[in-house]
């Protein structure tokens, strides 16, 4: 992530091209102090060039120069003109102050190298020169000047950060009523102040010229901003400009403005021409969205000829580490138990991995990492890789983000392919393979010995992940290499070479980003290369990061407008119950001002509340059934091929996305014997009961098993229903046997028969002999 969280905003001062008044830049006609062009340079780029006058105080005239004629006047007496300066504003003390009461505006600034203190009227304000304690290197913000009209982001320096050069000052500045807007870092002394006097203003400063500040880019824009601000302190209001995010807005910032003063126009000012409400009074005013960056901020007078400015750097971007809500949930809410939420934090980093990583070392063998399972072994054969391997969290390494990564056989991982190369390189080297961590880079060949795994370990209570080297040999045999490579999810990586022997060669160890540009290894290699001594070592590489900060939980809530009506817990788990779909927010803060949130959706889903499907299947195996008997369904004692089955399935009526699939069938044939996927008609709500009835038809072999298995697919939930069972061949039905009666009859009948026809085959015989 790359969060910028920018409080002290050190800002305004605005106008690049000032155009309400005439404007005066006075030095001594001797030249310029330390002959310096910058003075000039500055006023061309604040008021325009050819929009101020260049006098001197020799030949100015005084009553002329304090009068409505001008409105902004820059008095420089510094190096070798503070005694023309002292002579000018002693003389013209009186003048002066009743011009800035009036609304005047006044720079004076001296750095003396010459001559003594200078009072310069307003009540008794002092520049202080001595020509040794008064003198300054660093500078620094005065405390509370945030945001007080003084200077643009463009210098870059918060309050606290000193600013600097060769002699930044050669005076203090003391006196009653004064507002310190410098400070000498050494002392604490005043070097630039600042006096609202009567309707105009007074900023008083003992600063050299910028070429002997650094840098010199920002010292110039830092004497531009001080002339800016004198001609603009009095136009506008006096305000501070606060940043903040809103929720479930990361993508925009918000800035707040507090107005303590409302200036000079009576009508007011707008805010970015008119974009936002216009500043007419006191208070605060709310103003955005600006997207993530820089915003600049504008105020205009409605009636004068004013105009303010500043930037805001700002950016509400939430880490998607600093909460996770969990997955959507559907579940019956007239049935099921309470859902349980629960919100998973992660740490921050305000500024985001820095890309680099500071080494560190312990003794040998004293990080081993032990598995929390058994280890995966992985196949190796001589220069080879495997991979990609999923990684158990995402990891960042060099600012780039992976989830797997490629074991090679030569000593080491890589990152987004793998590779075989076995020559290995000093690191950083621009030569491929780039983005590696190497154990021991060698031409190593795990087919002929040793073995290669990964596996997830708890490392310190968090989660890791090691790649193990065990007695791998180098090719051609001999000396082994036995080590892990460690990853843990919060970037850090660590090479734990247990015992890592060389062959006589060199080897590398050590880490390279994806360019090859930029490498880290233990301090005691040269350039990561072991030359020939075998190495025993942990070494860990953390990275670099930004203002590490963790987050809090604040709450649930279901509307991020409305927090406080609407928070249903304050700790990381809570159970809800909603009658209706519901999305439930997880808030954290982050520190800053910036609060984070993801959210989960607990569904409602009516189709979880009714039954699941069943199955049923009508068995036809009676004799006499017509299905399953012959060409003569009078004859009981057919034998028969194939039973027939009709197999039913309840679904409730309400579904409309229903998928019925067969798996792992059994038996199940079509009339002529062929195994048969069997298809199912929906026949509608055939019996009343609320379910529609799926109905399909399948054969089987008389005396052998079936089994029918269906998945369900009933508005993406899944039933799995099996049913099984088999038929016998059809017995001869026990009131067809003829009783003993009948069985008497049959048998008279039958010695009836034969009789007769014995009878007859006598008199046959008679009759031939006769």
């Amino acid at each position: 992530m790359k969060l910028k969280n920018i409080l002290a905003i050190l800002l305004i001062a605005c106008c690049t091209q000032l155009s309400f008044g005439q404007a005066a830049f006075l030095t001594s006609s001797g030249g310029f102090p330390w002959n310096s062009s910058d003075y000039t340079t500055c006023m061309d780029n604040v008021f325009g060039v050819g929009a101020w006058d260049n006098l001197d105080f020799e030949t100015a005239a005084p009553n002329t120069l304090f009068s409505p004629a001008y409105t902004t006047i820059y008095l420089e007496g510094s190096d070798f003109t503070a005694g023309a300066f002292a002579t000018f504003v002693l003389a013209n003390q009186a003048l002066m102050e009743a011009w800035v009461m009036a609304g005047g505006l006044l720079y004076i600034n001296a750095a003396p190298n010459v001559n003594g203190n200078i009072n310069i009227g307003f009540g008794g304000i002092v520049i202080e020169y001595d020509g040794i304690n008064t003198f300054t290197d660093f500078g620094e913000i005065a405390p509370g000047i945030a945001g007080s009209c003084l200077i643009t982001d463009d210098v870059d320096i918060t309050a606290g950060f000193p600013i600097f050069g060769n002699f930044f000052g050669h005076a203090f500045v003391s006196g009653p009523g004064i507002t310190p807007i410098l400070l000498d870092q050494a002392t604490g002394s005043t070097i630039l102040a600042e006096l609202p006097f009567g309707a105009g203003n007074v900023v008083i400063g003992g600063l050299t010229a910028p070429q002997f500040h650094d840098p010199l880019l920002e010292a110039k824009q830092l004497l531009e901003n001080i002339i800016t601000h004198v001609g603009c302190s009095r136009c506008g209001p006096t305000y501070t400009l606060t940043p903040s995010c809103q929720l479930g807005d990361e993508a925009n910032f918000y800035v707040t403005i507090d107005v303590t003063d409302a200036g000079d126009d009576p009508s007011g000012y707008t805010v970015n021409g008119g974009a936002f409400a216009d500043i007419t009074a006191v208070g605060s005013y709310v103003i955005g969205p600006f997207p993530n960056g820089t915003a600049t901020i504008t105020f205009e007078g409605i009636t004068t000829d004013c105009l303010i400015q500043g930037n805001v750097d700002f950016d509400c971007t939430c880490d998607p580490l600093a909460v996770d809500a969990g997955e959507d949930v559907s579940y019956c809410a007239t049935q099921d138990p309470p859902v349980d939420l629960t919100a998973t934090l992660g740490d921050i980093f305000p500024g985001g991995a820095l890309g680099t990583y500071t080494v560190s070392t312990a003794a040998a063998g004293s990080c081993t990492a032990t598995t929390d399972g058994a280890p995966t072994p992985v196949t190796l054969f001589d220069d080879d890789f495997t991979g990609p391997i999923p990684l158990p969290f995402s990891f960042n390494y060099f600012d780039n983000t992976y989830n797997d990564l490629y074991i090679g056989s030569n000593g080491y991982v890589t990152f987004g392919s793998g590779t075989t190369d076995l020559g290995n390189d000093p690191i950083p080297s621009t030569n491929t393979p780039s983005d590696i961590i190497a154990l021991y880079w060698d031409d190593l060949n795990p087919s002929s010995g040793g073995v290669v795994s990964y596996f997830n370990s708890t490392v310190n209570g968090q989660s890791c992940f090691v790649v193990d080297f065990t007695d791998v040999p180098h090719f051609g045999g001999g000396a082994i290499v036995t080590g892990q490579i460690i990853l843990c999810a919060d970037g850090s990586i660590t090479i734990n070479c247990i015992d890592c022997q060389s062959d006589g060669g060199d080897a590398t160890q050590g880490i390279e980003n994806i360019d090859g540009t930029l490498g880290y290894f233990d301090p005691a290699l040269i350039d990561g290369i072991d030359f020939g001594v075998g190495t025993q070592n942990c070494v860990t590489f953390t990275p670099d990061v930004d203002a590490p900060s963790g987050c809090t939980f604040v709450a649930w809530v279901t509307d991020l407008s409305d927090i406080a009506g609407t928070t249903v817990g304050t700790t990381e788990t809570v159970s809800v119950a909603p009658a209706t779909t519901t999305t439930y927010y997880a808030i954290v803060d982050c520190g800053s001002g910036l609060q984070c949130v993801d959210e989960v959706v607990v569904t409602d889903d009516p189709m979880l509340c009714l039954p699941p499907p069943t199955i049923m299947i009508s068995d036809p195996c009676a004799c006499g059934n017509p299905n399953n008997i012959g060409a003569d369904p009078s004859d009981a004692m057919e034998l028969v091929d194939y039973f027939v089955e009709e197999v039913t399935i309840d679904v409730p009526s309400a579904a409309t996305n229903v998928m019925i699939v067969e798996t792992a069938n059994t038996g199940v044939v079509d009339a002529s014997g062929a195994t048969v996927s069997t298809s199912f008609i929906n026949t509608g709500d055939t019996d009343g009961d609320g379910f529609d009835e799926w109905v399909a038809t399948f054969y089987h072999v008389p005396d052998v098993g079936y089994t029918l298995s269906v998945d369900v697919d009933v508005e993406g939930t899944v039933t799995s229903l099996t049913e099984s069972g088999t038929c016998a061949q059809c017995m001869l039905p026990l009131d067809d046997v003829p009783t003993v009666g009948e069985w008497g009859l049959m048998i008279l009948g039958l010695l009836m028969l034969i009789t007769a026809i014995v009878g007859i085959r006598q008199r046959n015989a008679i009759e031939v002999k006769a």
